[in-house]
C-alpha cells in the first residue's frame, strides 16, 4: 500500500512533460563525465619527488570529486526532504477525506433509513 501511495503523489503529468529536459541534462552530465581527461599513469621509473607530486595531484582530484559528490547528496537529501513533506500533507489530506467519506456514508445510511420509514 506504501507503493501506491507514493505512486498516487508522483507527479506524473509534470515528468511527461519535462521529460526531454531530465533526458537532455542526463545526456549533459554523462558526456561532461566522459570527457573529464583521465589521469595519467604513475611512471614508476621517475623519480620520487615526480610521483609524489603525481600521487598529490591525483589526492587533490579526488578531493575535489568528494566534494562534488558530497554536494549532490546534500542537493538528494534536500530532494527527499521536501518529497517527504509532500507525503505528508498527502497522507493528512487523505486522512481528512476518509473521515469525510465516513460522515457522508454514515448520513446516506441515515437518509435511507429515513426514507424506508416514511
Amino acid at each position: 500500500m506504501a507503493i501506491t501511495t507514493v505512486a498516487a503523489s508522483i507527479p506524473w503529468k509534470q515528468l511527461i512533460l519535462l521529460a526531454p529536459d531530465i533526458a537532455k541534462g542526463a545526456k549533459s552530465i554523462w558526456g561532461q563525465w566522459k570527457s573529464k581527461p583521465r589521469p595519467e599513469p604513475i611512471d614508476t621509473n621517475s623519480s620520487p619527488g615526480e610521483q609524489l607530486a603525481a600521487i598529490s595531484q591525483r589526492l587533490l582530484a579526488l578531493e575535489g570529486n568528494e566534494a562534488a559528490q558530497s554536494r549532490l547528496v546534500s542537493a538528494m537529501a534536500d530532494q527527499v526532504q521536501v518529497i517527504a513533506v509532500g507525503l505528508q500533507e498527502t497522507a493528512a489530506r487523505q486522512t481528512v477525506l476518509i473521515w469525510v467519506a465516513g460522515a457522508a456514508l454514515l448520513l446516506s445510511i441515515a437518509s435511507l433509513v429515513v426514507a424506508f420509514v416514511r
